[in-house]
């Protein structure tokens, strides 16, 4: 090879060698202006834990210039001792030749993530680390903030009295809190996977299913109603409604958030309070009419009754005038007990021994009901006694065990009768109104009849409301039981269910109670 051949060669080394440096430069001057401006403070390590690279972030931090911060030890500048530091994970990568990570505080209350990265030369050998260290405390404090906001609306979702459940958008139940499925008497994991029709009274799910739908479509976004609900047992819930549409971090629909107040209470209190606005009004009416007929009625007897008395029995004319006389009587009676309905009629207010009544009326009652009716009688206590007047008690006994009898007169059964004694430690619900709390006589006649059907449950106490044929009730019986009760400052209700009979349970204010309350309301 010529000289002049070996100088070009050698120039075209030279040529190359200035280019890869040139290269080299251009890739470590961009490799350090990526690791400048990374937020973290990188630093390059030698086993003995010298600095031998920093980027700019780690110059700033630790307020020195990199020729200045080169060549120190870490532990010098970011631990403040002369020694090595036990937990570092610089060290732990230099042994396990693996990237470590550690969280470490510092006495000015921030958090550091350290993370310590082994970096191998060519021959495989780890003879420096990377150090990354993070301030994470405004992280942590979020998450801190986080963890906390999340805790409190987790107790208030537990423990808030009104129900809250997640719906999927095809109307699935997703989550439940206490309140809710308390609400409908069922568990959280019996309730999550039901739908909404699942647990919506019949005739209310078209009205929920549609609004609920155009919430799910975003044609709205929110919506309030009152709606039932079916409780587990199959009793009705009442409840008010809001219902929410949550939507995703892409403003798309994600699920419906509802919450439901509890209002069965409230709208059992409104009906009870309807219905004894609708009894007093009929009462009114009731006895005004009551009045007016039976001046009508005595005009009609007394006249039949003169008219007799000049008929011969033998006259065709005297069989009639006596049906008009017993057809007047039978009115009479009616009227009574339309006046009694009323409260119209007068009361005596005497000491009332209801177990002896019980017994007389029973004693009367045998003869006219059904021989396949059997009577049972249990009085727990013979002392069970009551201000009030023992004619009206009779007559209660005998409307309550006169329908009992009906309802078993085409199969026979058992009529009970159950006097007793009891203490009521809390306001119960009757009929129209509650007790207060007391002492109490219960009178309780129950059956094992064909029972009452639901539709007719609302109307049992009306006036002229009967289920028997005609000629066989005036449909006075139950009304009349209510009017004396009540003026008698107790209270009845009513249990049954088709092909189960029926219980109907009177509370009377024992006479010792019966004082206090009389101070209050009047005998």
């Amino acid at each position: 090879m010529s000289d002049n051949q070996v100088h070009k060669a050698l120039e075209q080394r030279i040529m190359e060698l200035e280019q890869a440096l040139e290269k080299h430069k251009d890739a470590a001057c961009w490799q350090t202006s990526l690791l400048d401006h990374q937020p973290a403070n990188i630093v390059i390590q030698n086993r003995s834990h010298r600095i031998i690279w920093a980027n700019q972030t780690a110059c700033q931090s630790a307020g020195l210039s990199r020729e200045k911060l080169i060549g120190s030890f870490c532990y010098e500048i970011w631990a403040q001792r002369s020694y090595e530091c036990s937990d570092c994970p610089v060290t732990k990568a230099f042994e396990t030749g693996k990237p470590q990570d550690l969280l470490r505080s510092t006495p000015d209350g921030r958090y550091w993530q350290i993370q310590g990265i082994p970096l191998p030369n060519g021959d495989g050998k780890i003879t420096r680390a990377l150090e990354v260290r993070k301030d994470v405390s405004e992280r942590l404090k979020s998450e801190d903030m986080l963890r906390e906001s999340e805790a409190k609306f987790r107790k208030m979702y537990e423990s808030s009295q009104i129900g809250i459940a997640m719906v999927s958008l095809n109307f699935r139940i997703l989550q439940a809190n206490r309140a809710y499925c308390e609400m409908l008497g069922y568990s959280e994991h019996g309730l999550v996977g039901k739908t909404l029709k699942d647990i919506t009274y019949p005739d209310d799910v078209p009205g929920n299913m549609e609004k609920q739908a155009k919430l799910g479509r975003g044609e709205i976004d929110s919506f309030q109603m009152e709606k039932r609900f079916i409780h587990k047992n199959g009793e009705t819930v009442h409840g008010l409604l809001n219902a929410n549409l949550i939507r995703d971090k892409d403003d798309k629909p994600w699920y419906f958030l509802g919450t439901v107040l509890d209002i069965t209470e409230r709208e059992l209190m409104a009906a009870k309070l309807r219905q004894a606005h609708k009894m007093e009004a009929v009462g009114t009416l009731a006895g005004g009419i009551a009045h007016e007929f039976n001046n009508i009625l005595g005009i009609i007897l007394g006249n039949a009754e003169l008219a007799a008395e000049d008929t011969a029995r033998s006259n065709p004319a005297y069989g009639f005038l006596e049906e008009i006389i017993k057809a007047s009587l039978r009115g009479k009676k009616v009227v009574t007990q339309i006046l009694s309905f009323s409260r119209n009629s007068s009361k005596e207010c005497n000491i009332v021994d209801i177990a002896k009544v019980v017994t007389e009326t029973l004693g009367l009652l045998r003869a006219s009901i059904s021989a396949d009716v059997e009577f049972r009688t249990d009085i727990s206590d013979p002392d069970c006694f009551i201000s009030g007047d023992a004619t009206q008690i009779h007559q209660v006994l005998i409307n309550l065990c006169t329908n009992a009898a009906h309802a078993m007169e085409d199969h026979g059964g058992i009529l009970h009768i159950i006097l007793e004694n009891i203490v009521l430690y809390e306001k119960t619900s009757v009929l129209n109104h509650e007790l207060l709390p007391g002492t109490y006589i219960r009178l309780t006649v129950s059956d094992t009849g064909h029972g009452i059907l639901p539709e007719h449950s609302d109307r049992l106490f009306d006036p002229f409301f009967t289920t028997k044929g005609v000629g066989k009730g005036s449909g006075l019986g139950l009304s009349v039981v209510h009017g004396i009760i009540t003026e008698h400052k107790g209270g009845i209700r009513i249990q049954s269910k088709p092909g189960q009979g029926t219980r109907a349970e009177c509370f009377f204010p024992s006479a010792e109670d019966r004082l206090a309350i009389a101070y209050k309301y009047g005998c």
